[in-house]
Formats: structure tokens, sequence, C-alpha cells
């Protein structure tokens, strides 16, 4: 509970978010031990998820369905790749497996968690609506329309000959991005609700971190294997938001205390990508500093930000090129970015060969677009990976050209809207922002808007129910942040620093 006697001592979340995880570790090995998936759920998970998510307030609710979306992994995607059995594979089935799989309800597709936040949805509306506190129209109109987008090329793609059960996989996430984006607008009241949230991301980061070494060092190492991958390809987008959250926090606060910090996470966050082998994930935590570089209005700390840049520049040049080559683990994130740029493994041809067919494909239904529900055409037929992926004609990972393909040049702009979106959003924040957190919020949600289309262009981003919980997360502080902030807030008392707030957005009180 929070301590009423220290009202200027806001409550970090930290403490909570760690608490979560350990519930959801102990929770999942009972689990276990009972053995059947549906009387675990309903004896153990559904009594938790009412307690903490939906008789909650709908603000704290919204950010333990946040943690929980982020913390657990959906099975399709593979976590672990094979190489051990992942700590939450139960919750994992729970929360994001189809209720047809795992409870037999026939025809039904749909998981807990959409369900939930689907429901979480109308609550938080209601509650909006009672107290007048309703986020900006522009930005719920901006959702509306992107759903009617996928509601009108389902129809198109259906009336075209389209499969609808392939459909209903396209679909379910880019769905449930509008679900979430309208969920955290009604939901999240002010920047204090959502630095909640920065401090979830942070430390599912950790937590993910820790679970990456693990499969790395623990489990691959001892059988001589270099794993593809430690847990998920998306847990990469997670690592990458919570980079550029530790790094705006450091920008825009510049204390000792958001140094140690920054010192403690940065090198761990760097570690763990290269570990998880997503060099794609160093494109999107190196663009977002150069945002927020380009959005610093001019003055000093732009000018202090120049100088350091300026000294930095040869010095990191030498280290990527001497690093590119180079087998110590010590240059291992500039071997990774400098790969980047290469075509010459076997990952790299096999997305060079499907972005080909995505264009050509593009092209036959230019102005269109084929909808929803039809494979994209294999010119030029790559490696046959229908093993691992069965759907990888409906759901190819250049999310970007196959949305092009799928709405033409009429439909793309309507289906691609929420990223635009997110940017437009945190810019305006950031234009009104008047303190350390609100700028924090700003710049760290428009960090986050292009690591996640880096993520649609490189490996299905909008296929991922990891980037959709980021996504519509981010958009909904965005949005809200854009307007909450307009009015300059009063100047409070100069207080001690025995009375100042111990953390802040996205703070780790280790």
């Amino acid at each position: 509970m929070a301590n009423l006697a220290h009202p200027s001592k806001p409550r970090t979340y930290f403490r909570e978010s760690a608490i979560t995880v350990v519930v959801v570790f102990a929770t999942c090995w009972v689990a276990d031990q009972i053995g059947s998936l549906p009387l675990s759920f309903f004896l153990l998970f559904v009594p938790l998820l009412y307690k903490f998510v939906w008789a909650a307030p709908v603000h704290r609710g919204a950010t333990t369905l946040f943690l929980l979306g982020m913390l657990l992994e959906p099975p399709d995607e593979r976590p672990g790749n094979g190489y051990w059995t992942v700590p939450f594979a139960t919750a994992n089935v729970a929360f994001f497996g189809s209720l047809k799989a795992w409870l037999g309800i026939p025809g039904f597709s749909l998981n807990v968690f959409t369900l939930l936040a689907s429901l979480m949805l109308w609550k938080a509306y209601r509650d909006a609506r009672k107290k007048h506190t309703l986020p900006p129209k522009e930005a719920v109109k901006l959702i509306q329309l992107y759903l009617v987008g996928l509601a009108v090329w389902f129809v198109w793609g259906m009336a075209r000959g389209g499969s609808v059960q392939p459909a209903f996989w396209q679909l379910v996430q880019a769905v449930a991005v509008g679900i979430l984006g309208l969920l955290y607008l009604y939901a999240l009241r002010n920047a204090e609700d959502v630095r909640r949230l920065g401090t979830a991301i942070v430390v599912v980061a950790i937590t993910k971190g820790l679970l990456v070494i693990w499969v790395y060092e623990v489990v691959c190492r001892p059988l001589n294997i270099k794993p593809f991958y430690a847990t998920t390809h998306s847990d990469s987008v997670t690592f990458g938001i919570a980079f550029t959250i530790t790094c705006m926090r450091l920008l825009c606060y510049r204390t000792k205390q958001t140094l140690w910090q920054a010192s403690l996470l940065l090198p761990f966050l760097i570690t763990v990508v290269v570990m998880n082998n997503r060099r794609l994930a160093f494109v999107g935590m190196g663009a977002s500093l150069l945002i927020a570089y380009f959005m610093l209005e001019k003055g000093k700390l732009k000018r202090q930000v120049t100088k350091g840049l300026i000294f930095m520049a040869p010095v990191l040049a030498l280290y990527i090129a001497v690093g590119a080559h180079s087998s110590n683990p010590f240059f291992a994130p500039a071997k990774a970015f400098s790969s980047v740029t290469k075509s010459s493994d076997t990952s790299s041809i096999t997305r060079e060969i499907e972005n080909y067919n995505l264009l050509q494909t593009a092209k036959r239904v230019l102005v269109f677009g084929s909808g929803f529900g039809h494979e994209y055409i294999e010119f030029v037929k790559a490696d046959d990976i229908s093993g691992g992926h069965e759907l990888y004609l409906y759901i190819p990972h250049n999310s970007v050209l196959w949305l092009l393909g799928v709405g033409g040049a009429l439909g793309f702009w309507l289906l691609w809207l929420p990223y635009p979106g997110l940017a437009f959003f945190a810019a305006a924040a950031y234009r009104v922002s008047h303190d350390p957190l609100s700028r924090t919020i700003a710049l760290s949600c428009s960090g986050a808007s292009f690591i996640l289309m880096s993520q649609a262009w490189g490996d299905m981003g909008v296929n991922s129910f990891t980037c959709a919980l980021l996504h519509g997360a981010c958009f909904g502080a965005a949005g809200r942040m854009s307007v909450a902030i307009r009015s300059k807030p009063t100047p409070s008392p100069v207080r001690s620093s025995a009375e100042r707030p111990v953390s802040d957005f996205g703070e780790v009180a280790l």
C-alpha cells in the first residue's frame, strides 16, 4: 500500500513488478505439479487475474495486464527455440494459446489475453466517461480509422476468395494493436501512470535478459551450441525500448542517480541483445538516440550533446571498424551492427528473396491490394520454411511490404496508420512538455516508434503480441501526454534531497 505519510515519494512500481514476476514463476511451478492446464488455469490464474487485473482500479489493472503480457510469450514464437522448456510455458499457453486448442471450445481461436484486454477496454472507457477524463479525440479517431481499415480489407480479401482461417492469424495481433491503443488511451490518467508502464518495461527487460544469459551460458554453452536466439525475436524490441527509456532518463535528468542506473543497465541490455542474436535491435537503439538528438530544442543541452557526439564519433567509428572482423566478445556489438548491411549469410539472402517476391506481388494488386486471407506469390523460390512456419506465405517476415500488398496504394496508409500516429503524438507531447518526466516519456515514445517500425520491416513486427502490447501502451502514453501536460504545472517548493522522489519513469530501484 502507498505510504500516505510521505505523499511526496511516488511509488516506483518496481517492487510490485518484481513481486508479479516471482508470483508468475511460482504459479507456473504449481501448475506444472497439478499437470492439468484447464484445472490449473481456473484454480490458480483466474483468481489472480480477477484480483489484480479486473478488480483493481483500471489504471493499475491495465499496468498489471501489460506486465503479464510482456512477461509471457505466445507459444507460436517458440520461446527458447527448442533449447529448453521455458519457466512460463504453462502460463504462455493459458494466456496466449487458442482457447480452441487447450480448452476444447469448438471454433474459438481467440486467447485469454485478447478477451481480457477487450473487457478492460470496456471498463476503462466506462470509467473515463464517468470521471470526464476522456483521451484526445484525435488519437481515438486515428485508432478507430485503423480498425475500420482492417475490417474493410478483410471483407475485400474474402470477396476476392481469401481464406478465413489464415486471415484470422494475419489479423489477430493487428487488431490487438487497436484494442490496446484504445485501452491505454482510456486507462492512463497522467505521467505517474505512464511511469509505472516504463518501470514495467525495464523490469521485464531485466527478467528476459537474465533468461537470455541462462539459455546462452547454462543451457547451450555446455553443449557447445551458439543459440540462433535465446528467448524470442520480439524480446529484442523490449530490450531496445528499455535501452531508450534508460538513455532518455539520463538525458532529461542528468543526475548521479540516473548515471549510476544507466551504467548498470545499458551494458547489460547491449550484452543480452548480442546474446539473443538480433542485430536489427542495434539499428532501432541507435536511431532512437538520433531521434532524441534532433528533437532537442536549441540550447545549452543540445550544444553539450553535440560536443559529446563530435568527441565520440571517431572513437565509435574506430570501435566498429576494428570490431567488425573481431571474435573478441568486447567487440560483439560492433560485429552485430556492421553485419546489418551485409547480405552474404543465408538469413539475409532469404530475406532479400522474400522482399523481392513481396514487391512483385504488390505490383500485381497495386491500387486496391489483395486484402487479407491471401498468400504472396513466390516468383523466386527460397528455402522451404513451412516446417517451422506453416503460414509463411500468409505472414512473411517483412510486415511493411506485406501490408503494401494487402492494402495496395489506397489501403496501406490505413493499415500502417498507428506507426506514424505514435511518432506524431510523441512529438506533440514533447513539444508541450515542461518537466524531465514528461520529456522522458515523449522522447522514449518517439524512439519506440522507430524501433517498432524497424521490427515491422525486418521481423514480423505486425504479427507479434509483444510488439502489439508495446505499440498500444506507447500510443496510449503519447496520446495522453500530448494533452495532459499542455498546462504548465505550478512550480513546487524546493525540497531537500531527503524529500525528493526516490525514483522516476523507468527507474530501477536496486
